[in-house]
């Protein structure tokens, strides 16, 4: 075999992987040389999170291979049984389904699934489904993203049938921290989550498949599973998960988490995200879904005196169409102005295009979608808009006056000649409460 025709970047992946797996055999070796449980939990810990790193780069190369991530296994199987570490999938539809992996019954989160590490299509020993403490690593991962490739998605406007490039990947799984102030929210539009429960392993399944102790902190049970019902094939979990608590000396659960647009960015996989059909605002063009770097083409031509030339446009990335051709050569560029209330910040925007990447004026969260069309002869706006405010808790009964992000919470100071303090939540949709007030005269 001639390795000067095999591309470098391969090697490197495949190299650091290799490495990895190296660094983690000789890192346990290591620990047997210390007596002290805390300098062992302390090595076991960074163990662990190298481990976790190393399964999140084989299922990119999975993914890269099958167009799709991996089903769980089974939580419930030995390791030495022939089916440890085979990911659970149904032959019939292809889903992951079936025995020793759960969904969630949480209402609205079916999709989120539970189980082991799949070793086996990863292409790793066993020992990859433990963390270095000798327990499960559970894996939970929205289903969507295991559906296998399709193809052909001309027809599918609105790409409503699910795969890794089609689902949904907005407010799916949920990241949090717990700091000094109150929670935080981290990231809402996760696909999957890794985790491992530590060196106190609450709420972790041992290499029998046997549940250990809950924990007896909020925090750490939000990411533990429970009631596993192996009827139908569910469990009691909901899509929040912490991944650190600054205020506890119990929380020590070890989370990777990951976006589908990490998995893109990190992968290089652009080429499985396609455009969507019907965000194509132009009459000029046939409304048709592709995938990243297909062009199309305008119905008609341009004017005689541009013979020959049509308008086109790209999928670019992340599913934004773009114009490669935008106008017959001669026209007047029309466009509309949009935002400019609710929050969301101004921008000046072509004709027949639309977007999703409006951004929100200082003290808001969110974005905007937009799109410029004709409608009686006139470029017209038109916008839907998710900028939410941020809450406001002004000065009163001794409380110090603050803002906060929608999804938060936290603890407020007291005002000058005041002592304590007072707790305070932001919701989702941006609803200010005081949950106590705790400020007191000097």
């Amino acid at each position: 075999m001639n390795i000067r025709n095999i591309k470098p970047k391969y090697l490197t992946a495949f190299t650091l992987i290799e490495m990895s797996v190296v660094l983690i055999v000789i890192s346990i070796l290591f620990v047997g040389t210390f007596s002290s449980s805390s300098v062992v939990n302390s090595v076991r810990t960074n163990v662990s999170k190298d481990k976790l790193e190393v399964i999140y780069s084989l299922m990119g190369t999975f993914l890269k291979n099958n167009k799709r991530l991996p089903c769980p296994a089974s939580i419930n199987i030995t390791s030495d049984n022939a089916n440890f570490g085979n990911e659970v999938r149904n032959p019939l539809d292809n889903k992951c389904s079936g025995s020793g992996i759960y969904a969630s019954n949480n209402a609205g989160f079916s999709n989120i699934i539970v189980g082991a590490i799949p070793v086996k299509e990863l292409g790793v020993n066993n020992d990859f489904a433990y963390d270095a403490f000798g327990n499960l690593v559970l894996y939970f991962i929205d289903q969507r993203f295991t559906y296998d490739y399709i193809s052909n998605i001309s027809n599918d406007l609105n790409l409503s049938i699910p795969s890794f490039g089609t689902a949904n990947f907005r407010d799916i799984m949920v990241i949090k921290n717990r700091n000094l102030k109150g929670e935080v929210l981290i990231n809402s539009d996760i696909i999957m989550t890794l985790v491992s429960y530590g060196a106190n392993g609450s709420g972790s399944f041992d290499n029998k498949g046997i549940q250990k102790s809950r924990s007896s902190i909020l925090e750490e049970l939000d990411n533990d599973i429970t009631n596993l019902n192996s009827v139908n094939g569910t469990a009691s979990f909901n899509r929040i998960f912490y991944s650190s608590h600054e205020n506890s000396d119990i929380f020590d659960d070890i989370v990777l988490f990951k976006t589908r647009n990490d998995f893109v960015k990190s992968f290089d996989m652009m080429n499985i995200i396609p455009c969507k059909g019907n965000d194509l605002i132009d009459d000029a063009f046939t409304k048709t879904s592709v995938y990243y770097e297909q062009v199309i083409e305008a119905t008609t031509q341009c004017q005689v005196n541009a013979e020959g030339v049509k308008r086109t446009k790209k999928c670019d990335v992340f599913g934004r169409w773009i114009d490669l051709v935008k106008n017959c050569p001669g026209t007047t560029i029309q466009t509309c102005e949009v935002g400019g209330t609710g929050g969301m910040k101004t921008k000046i925007v072509d004709l027949n295009t639309s977007g999703n990447d409006g951004e929100c004026n200082l003290n808001y969260s969110g974005y905007y979608s937009w799109s410029c069309s004709l409608s009686g002869g006139n470029p017209t706006p038109s916008m839907t808009n998710n900028c939410i405010a941020y809450c406001s808790f002004p000065s009163s009964s001794g409380m110090q006056a603050t803002i906060s992000a929608p999804g938060t919470s936290g603890s407020g100071a007291c005002e000058v000649g005041y002592t304590g303090y007072y707790e305070w939540e932001c919701g989702q949709a941006g609803e200010a409460t005081i949950i106590g007030n705790f400020c007191s005269v000097n």
